[in-house]
């Protein structure tokens, strides 16, 4: 749950965000497993006016702003129980992701960062130094989301309640559809004149808006928005996510996963894995990080655990397995020449069979 200070909305665009969350397990736990899961509060700076919307007005407002955007970064995980194929992309780059074209900007780029994570200057990344970084991107991930969304819920906040209703949203998003103002205000409720698709974008958005709702199902407070724009932030968006893997890997129907449930998915098409190999450590990663009490099977409470973007196991896991795609001659470094040898595994490659990330529909 995140308890954003009010006052900040007309007084001030720097105050502290408290990020509060906690995640009950089996009493059987181990010891250091479950002191990852205490109640936890979190207190950073927000500096509202490094968002690139700060200061923005009702009239700059898009319909790709204030809509739940159309793909979540930072999960480890889909739906369907697989690996996002853009999460490397993402939390190694961070804001830098959306400059990959794929042409020869992208060895500038790599080059960039390959100087920020090389910390100490040695001329090599270590798992450490890359461990750190990924999980600094993910840490700038949640940052960005709420800075920005400081600035377009009050941008939305027309009358300055601290709430932003469904019509106020929607007004918004009708306008920047082409459609003259006494129509967006009037949104009849069955829009004949809408095209198919746009009236479907419509009903997500709205069944967005009410599972992000805590209270008043026709308004949103700024928590609540940004819920609705980030469903990644909400443990409650996560474990509908937890639910949906577990319903495409449970095979037995017996709620829970079996290690050979978890390892039945086979690599993507950018592993140098064999399928039996990939098969080994996702068990491997099952029983380190999923199986918190050790029973053989993971409970939504051990894969809402997992799931969390902020478990550092993702960040460890992520760094190792970039080290061993690019590590060529095996020192447990990784060396510029390393890096661009391999610049498909870290920026993504637009010729691989790319699985379905999480949408809008989360």
């Amino acid at each position: 749950m995140e308890r954003i200070c009010h006052f900040c909305i007309t007084m001030t665009v720097v105050c502290f965000v408290e990020v509060t969350y906690g995640i009950p397990l089996p009493t059987n736990a181990t010891p250091s497993r479950r002191a990852l899961t205490q109640h936890v509060s979190k207190q950073f700076r927000i500096d509202y006016n490094n968002s690139k919307y700060a200061g923005i007005k009702p009239n700059q407002l898009t319909a790709e702003l204030i809509k739940p955007p159309d793909h979540l970064e930072g999960l480890p995980m889909e739906r369907d129980g697989k690996l996002n194929t853009k999460y490397r992309n993402e939390v190694f780059l961070g804001t830098h992701a959306s400059q990959v074209d794929h042409g020869d900007k992208d060895e500038t780029l790599l080059k960039e960062v390959f100087g920020k994570v090389d910390s100490n200057n040695d001329g090599y990344m270590s798992m450490l130094e890359l461990q750190k970084w990924i999980a600094e991107k993910v840490k700038e991930h949640y940052r960005r989301a709420v800075q920005d969304n400081f600035w377009i819920f009050s941008a939305l906040d027309k009358n300055h309640d601290g709430r932003v209703s469904w019509a106020e949203y929607h007004v918004n998003f009708m306008l920047e559809q082409g459609f003259d103002e006494k129509y967006a205000k009037d949104h009849p409720e069955d829009h004949k004149v809408l095209d198919r698709k746009l009236k479907e974008k419509i009903l997500l958005d709205k069944a967005a808006w009410y599972e992000a709702a805590n209270s008043d199902p026709d308004a949103l407070n700024i928590d609540e928005f940004l819920t609705f724009r980030h469903p990644e932030h909400s443990h409650v968006s996560l474990m509908g996510m937890v639910n949906d893997i577990i319903t495409n890997l449970d095979d037995n129907g017996d709620e829970h996963l079996s290690e050979q449930e978890f390892a039945q998915l086979t690599p993507d098409e950018t592993s140098k894995r064999t399928k039996e190999d990939w098969k080994r450590e996702r068990i491997q990663e099952f029983r380190d990080h999923i199986d918190l009490n050790h029973d053989g099977r993971a409970s939504r409470q051990e894969l809402l655990m997992y799931n969390d973007p902020e478990n550092p196991v993702h960040a460890k896991r992520e760094a190792k397995e970039l080290v061993f795609e690019a590590d060529s001659n095996a020192d447990g470094l990784l060396s510029l020449e390393e890096v661009l040898a391999k610049k498909e595994v870290f920026l993504g490659s637009k010729m691989v069979n790319t699985a379905r990330n999480i949408h809008d529909e989360f």
